[in-house]
């Protein structure tokens, strides 16, 4: 950090909802623990670096979206070839795939093929393996 550098604590409150047409820019906002000590105060609307924080996920699958079977469940191959619906926990969702901390286990299939019915425990055979 340079000298004129100050460097303020705080925690992310909120993203905005819009994006900035012109500018492609997202705006954030944080609350800040303490915006005005020193001879330099955090003004607004001032361009900051952040480093911002997440949380680490310990075991978690990313799966195409359309895997999904309306919000929250999948389908599993068993070991003996059937379908059976499994209710997933879904921390993310981009436009293409979700991201999933609970309610699969190491090496289960998700069927990610459109199917027309379903009922739990139908047989199937499977044509690609990925």
């Amino acid at each position: 950090m340079s000298h004129n550098s100050r460097e303020w604590n705080g925690t992310l409150a909120r993203i905005e909802a819009t994006i900035d047409t012109r500018s492609r820019l997202l705006y954030a906002v944080a609350t800040i623990e303490d915006p005005y000590h020193g001879s330099n105060p955090l003004r607004r609307g001032l361009f900051v670096d952040a480093i911002i924080e997440g949380r680490t996920l310990s075991a978690a699958y990313r799966i195409p979206r359309i895997a999904l079977r309306g919000s929250n469940t999948v389908y599993i191959l068993s070991e003996e070839n059937t379908l059976r619906t499994r209710e997933v926990r879904i921390v993310k969702r981009d436009p293409n795939s979700v991201i999933i901390d609970a309610g699969l286990q190491p090496g289960e299939q998700v069927a990610v093929s459109p199917i027309a019915y379903f009922v739990e425990n139908m047989p199937v055979n499977i044509l690609e393996r990925k």
